[in-house]
């Protein structure tokens, strides 16, 4: 619930407040020790994190996520993945970025995952 809230507050480009309801939300999720609930929770907060110009944090996110996630998780490592691709190319990576993105699109199209246009549409963003 709190997830959703700090997306509703993201959409509406209240940053601070977002980032109140996305951290709250990583504590509980802690709290309750669900891999999945944490991994989410995660990602939420390492796209805050990129939003805010935050690249070292986000990539630190998205890491603890690849390390967390259970193992056939292939959705939420497909996300990890996309969320590092963004911080590598924000860090100027963009070899690693695109192969990281590739990788995460493919896995995400594959599965029929929503997330895959986003990908792909970002993938053609770096490459132009």
């Amino acid at each position: 619930m709190l997830i959703n809230l700090g997306l509703t507050e993201l959409k509406q480009e209240k940053l601070a407040q977002a980032e109140i309801y996305l951290q709250e939300s990583l504590g509980l999720s802690r709290q309750i020790g669900i891999p999945q609930i944490i991994a989410n929770a995660l990602y939420e907060n390492g796209n805050l994190s990129l939003l805010q110009g935050q690249i070292e944090e986000a990539e630190t996110i998205f890491r603890e996520m690849l390390i967390i996630i259970p193992a056939g998780d292939d959705d939420l490592s497909a996300l990890a993945l996309y969320g590092l691709a963004r911080t590598a190319a924000k860090q100027g990576n963009i070899h690693e970025a695109w192969k990281m993105g590739e990788e995460s699109q493919n896995a995400l199209k594959k599965m029929g995952h929503r997330k895959a246009v986003e990908v792909k549409i970002w993938l053609e963003s770096i490459t132009s």
